[in-house]
């Protein structure tokens, strides 16, 4: 059975290879207190892990399909 999706977990996709997880906390901190991002090797997708759902929620509908 499919479980509840997460409402603090954001999936961020399709970055320039080599993104550092300090250039993402601060993009990404603006709108709200983070957690560890958890960033592989190339660089190109991250989860991040907001403390708050509204914050995710706001920082998902602002960065959304952004540079």
């Amino acid at each position: 059975a499919a479980e509840e999706r997460s409402k603090t977990v954001i999936l961020a996709k399709n970055l320039l290879a080599g993104t550092l997880a300090a250039e993402l906390q601060e993009t990404y901190s603006r709108f709200g207190s983070l957690g560890c991002p958890l960033l592989p090797e190339g660089g190109v997708t991250v989860i991040l892990e907001f403390l708050e759902p509204l914050e995710a929620r706001k920082a998902l509908r602002h960065l959304a399909y952004s540079k």
